[in-house]
């Protein structure tokens, strides 16, 4: 599974993963957790590398970070994609969308944390020009069938919660998926949890938000199991 903004999940994923396949939950697998080049949005290294809609980020990963895992650790990685997986919150949800969407003989399984399927692409792409926004515009309607389950979790008070109508807010910006989604082979799986952006919960706010919920991404097991399985 590549994870995006790794620096933020290596310490959580780790043990999460270690005791779920310990307890055979999940198949023995591998984590690549790679990190952006900084900042965010237009004018970032991170809005380029994350937030553009195409498959230059998708093809990074499978000719240039998977071949240097394979080759630094020994590694041999399947090609199945019902055994390949993508992850990653905020910008990186939409980059682990976007590396299955161009290549789904690569991905079938996405997790996204708080994607901004929003306008952060830098530079403008005339093709594309509103970023992620343009999946719920366009790109999903008028598309073939695609073979991607997505797992999507947001919180109700995301960024710019109080205008949903704006194409801009967190939250707005993951209903579309659903709309059509389906009819286009898409499994799209919405979870709207209580409180704002996970990575902005405060810790010990329980009034919003469950524990759980602090630090970015909500890790859940149980999540993950649901997501990276065919079990529904």
């Amino acid at each position: 599974m590549v994870v995006q903004d790794g620096h933020s999940y290596v310490k959580r994923m780790a043990n999460i993963m270690d005791n779920m396949i310990a307890a055979k939950r999940l198949p023995p697998m591998v984590l690549v957790l790679a990190d952006s080049g900084g900042s965010d949005a237009q004018g970032s290294e991170r809005g380029l590398e994350y937030d553009t809609v195409s498959d230059r980020y998708s093809n990074w990963v499978e000719q240039e970070l998977l071949p240097a895992v394979s080759k630094n650790y020994g590694i041999t990685f399947t090609n199945d994609p019902e055994g390949r997986a993508t992850m990653g919150g905020s910008s990186g949800a939409a980059a682990a969308f976007t590396m299955a969407w161009y290549h789904p003989e690569r991905y079938h399984k996405v997790l996204s944390y708080s994607g901004t399927f929003v306008n952060q692409a830098w530079p403008v792409d005339p093709a594309t020009p509103r970023g992620a926004w343009e999946y719920h515009d366009h790109l999903i309607a008028k598309a073939a069938k695609k073979p991607i389950r997505i797992w999507m979790e947001v919180g109700e008070k995301d960024n710019r919660y109080d205008n949903p109508r704006r194409p801009g807010t967190t939250a707005a910006g993951q209903q579309p998926h659903g709309g059509g989604a389906e009819e286009k082979g898409l499994r799209p799986s919405l979870c709207l949890r209580p409180g704002r952006r996970p990575c902005r919960q405060p810790r010990g706010d329980a009034d919003l938000a469950p524990p759980r919920w602090n630090g970015c991404g909500a890790i859940i097991p149980n999540e993950i199991h649901l997501a990276l399985t065919n079990h529904s």
